[in-house]
């Protein structure tokens, strides 16, 4: 009978696809408004058992936890007590302890165990099997069955599929030889696809049964703890879908039954069987590396139990063809590894050899897009897009890169989606013609993102029936509900399958992790490089500075004696009257002067990049007003105005800012001394950001050409050279102000002679 589920929000059920997007693997929108009663059904409490075997259960004191109510009949006895030890009920105990299955030998042990022996009760063999599961031992008693196809295992060649070296001929010869060991009428090997879904892909068939060869079968066919289940009892056997099951009696709710062979079948799959006109169904697991890659289902129509050394046989030898399929992969991944490596190795050879790793990656874009099997490619650095091949328009990459940084997007984290443009209508301008994307951000602080772009893919696919499930709205003590049973027919169903991108596979996202790994030990060694030229250039500095304190110190008592000696020959000179030579030392010294200038200069700017600051609240007028007085002096003329206007305090270092203001204003002194009423204003402002100066001067100015050599060391202008100068003060200027985070900048006048200098200290 169906099962009745309750549901929020109804909508009417149309088809339900699967999709696959980035948030993961779920269903649409529409089917996640129903409550889905496959994949939520308790299908490891069911509280019965099939009724071909018994069930017994203990805890590890060996008393009775649970048992199935025909365990009766198998040990003829009346009745059993919950809580009593097991060796209350002596015939039991005895026969269970000829086994030779020692439960207290693994009383200690968590592990799953599952030991398997043949016993005989009441004149009937039962195969027994005992297994460990959260501290309770769960005994299962089958009746042997004699059946003339069986094999010994002795007899069965193993090593035979590592002879194979072709993956469908594994499946072939697994299919023919499980149907060898279980004599059903169907026996299909079903491959568990990328989006969920399955298909047969070998089978072995009895005269007169339908081939399901090729045929496709929903997700919700074997729902997720179903699947679940299938890694832990990699073996499952229905004997009959007609049959009553047994009631288990416990002292435990819910009592979990998963690890049981036993353990009674879901209505709604008993239902599906008998709709595909099954009787009995038989599967074990194909696990490939920890992964439910598939299973080995078998059929029959009419009721037929299977032996469990049966079962065991085709169980092991699903392992081995696993095994072989697992060795094929692995050496096939390995080729495919070594050919990858050597085309990304030449790949990285070339980007290594481009100035930029940018123009590298554009210039190999063809490259790029092979490896990936991709149609096209796209790199976005910040607002630039540059593509090759088959692309979005640009405003519709922009907006791709812009539902990323919506997100929490990982740098090294590539995300794959099969079916992007079907998922973002509103992104991709419902086109679909570039279904399937791989992005990958690659740097985060240029937003730089490389987005590979793969087309459409329609695939006819034949479904064993139609995959939609039927859906009635029915009210149940006043709730809305929907009522849902297994389809019905099994006769093939064709579907054309749009909106999406062949699947990112394994080997895809290889070769992606590998370019993108390359791009990265670039960039590495582009910044390793970088990183050795700065400390380079840092130990060059440090030796410059002390170069230029060692000048300065070592230059100053030789000039300083020569000066005196000069000094004391130009008196000596005057006074014998020889203009001549009065004139040539007089020069001597305006050179010394020039010379110990030079040097004050050099060390002042060694001090401006490597002295410790000492920053304060600095009272700027008195210290202004001072350097206008000296400046006067030494520079101007007697008819140079200073005009001082209000002065805001900075926070700077004093010795600093005295630097800064002295190269400043001395400059507009000295380069305005020529002009006929020379005028230097000073006026400051400030605002929430900065303490604003501005020093204007109707001197020379400065060209507009030679704005962008102006800070440099030792550059002097062509209109300055009549004036005595270095070259050196505005490049200390400069130093001072960017290590005190502010700035320094000037504007030429355009309604007259002169320059503005603006300097900003950082409130």
């Amino acid at each position: 009978m169906a099962r009745t589920i309750w549901i929020k929000n109804v909508v009417h059920p149309t088809n339900f696809p699967y999709i696959c997007n980035e948030d993961g693997c779920t269903s649409s929108p529409e089917k996640m408004t129903i409550y889905n009663q496959c994949a939520d059904e308790p299908i490891t409490i069911p509280g019965k058992i099939q009724n071909f075997g018994y069930l017994l259960g203990l805890d590890q004191a060996l008393t009775i936890q649970f048992y199935s109510k025909n365990i009766l009949d198998l040990f003829q006895m009346d009745k059993i007590e919950l809580h009593a030890p097991l060796m209350d009920y002596e015939e039991m105990y005895n026969i269970i302890r000829k086994s030779g299955v020692f439960i207290k030998s693994v009383a200690d042990d968590d592990r799953y165990q599952s030991q398997v022996s043949i016993l005989e009760i009441h004149g009937q063999l039962c195969c027994f099997t005992i297994k460990k599961e959260d501290h309770l031992y769960y005994l299962e008693f089958e009746p042997c069955e004699h059946i003339s196809y069986a094999k010994e295992l002795e007899y069965i060649d193993f090593g035979s599929y590592s002879k194979i070296k072709n993956e469908d001929q594994i499946w072939e010869t697994l299919a023919h030889n499980v149907s060898d060991y279980i004599g059903y009428d169907r026996v299909m090997v079903y491959q568990f696809l990328e989006d969920g879904s399955g298909m047969v892909i070998a089978e072995k068939i009895k005269p007169g049964i339908e081939s399901y060869l090729h045929l496709h079968y929903p997700e919700d066919d074997i729902p997720k703890q179903a699947r679940a289940l299938y890694l832990t009892n990699t073996r499952r056997i229905f004997c009959d879908t007609e049959a009553a099951n047994v009631d288990v009696v416990s002292s435990i709710e819910n009592l979990d039954l998963s690890c049981t062979e036993l353990r009674a079948m879901s209505p709604v799959h008993g239902q599906y069987l008998r709709n595909a006109g099954v009787r009995s169904s038989f599967s074990t697991s194909i696990v490939i590396d920890g992964v439910l890659w598939g299973l080995v289902t078998c059929q029959n129509i009419e009721a037929r139990p299977i032996d469990l050394r049966n079962r065991l046989l085709a169980e092991i030898v699903t392992m081995w063809a696993s095994k072989a399929f697992s060795n094929i992969q692995a050496q096939e991944l390995v080729d495919f590894s070594i050919g990858i490596d050597q085309k990304v190795s030449e790949l990285k050879n070339r980007l290594s050899q481009s100035d930029l790793l940018t123009h590298g990656i554009i210039q190999n874009f063809s490259n790029f897009c092979a490896l990936a099997h991709a149609d096209g490619i796209a790199m976005v650095i910040n607002h630039d897009i540059h593509t090759w091949g088959e692309v979005p328009e640009k405003p519709t990459i922009a907006a791709i890169i812009e539902h990323y940084q919506q997100r929490d997007f990982e740098v090294k984290k590539v995300y794959f989606h099969q079916a992007f443009a079907k998922n973002h209508p509103e992104i991709m301008n419902g086109d679909q013609s570039l279904a399937g994307l791989a992005i990958a951000k690659i740097n985060t602080e240029n937003q730089k993102y490389i987005i590979w772009f793969r087309k459409e893919y329609i695939e006819t696919i034949q479904w064993a029936g139609n995959p939609e499930k039927e859906y009635h709205q029915i009210i149940k003590n006043g709730h809305e509900e929907m009522e849902v049973s297994p389809r019905k027919s099994f006769k093939i169903f064709v579907e054309e399958s749009k909106g999406k991108s062949r699947y990112w596979n394994d080997r895809d996202r290889i070769s992606i992790t590998k370019l993108l790994t390359v791009i990265f030990e670039i960039s590495y060694d582009h910044y390793t490089k970088i990183r050795k030229l700065n400390n380079e250039l840092v130990a060059l500095n440090e030796e410059l500075d002390s170069f230029s304190y060692t000048i300065s110190h070592d230059l100053g008592t030789p000039l300083t004696v020569m000066k005196l000696n000069l000094q004391m020959l130009e008196r000596k000179l005057l006074n014998g009257n020889t203009e001549e030579n009065t004139n040539k030392v007089s020069n001597v010294l305006q050179q010394i002067d020039n010379m110990e200038s030079l040097m004050r200069d050099v060390l002042s700017l060694s001090r401006a990049k490597s002295m410790d600051l000492g920053l304060q609240h600095i009272n700027m007028y008195p210290l202004i007003e001072r350097i206008c007085n000296e400046s006067k002096v030494v520079y101007g003329k007697e008819n140079t105005k200073i005009e001082i206007g209000e002065c805001v305090d900075v926070i700077a270092d004093q010795t600093l800012a005295y630097q800064v203001f002295l190269n400043i204003i001395s400059n507009a002194v000295k380069y305005s001394s020529k002009a006929d009423a020379p005028l230097i204003i000073i006026s400051s402002s400030e605002d929430d950001q900065f303490a604003t100066y501005r020093i204007s001067d109707n001197g020379i100015g400065i060209p507009e050409t030679e704005k962008s050599q102006m800070f440099k060391i030792f550059k002097r202008m062509d209109n300055a050279k009549t004036f005595y100068g270095n070259g050196v003060g505005l490049n200390i200027v400069y130093r001072i102000m960017e290590r005190l985070g502010g700035n320094v900048d000037y504007h030429s006048h355009t309604d007259g002679p002169g320059v503005t200098f603006v300097v900003q200290f950082k409130k």
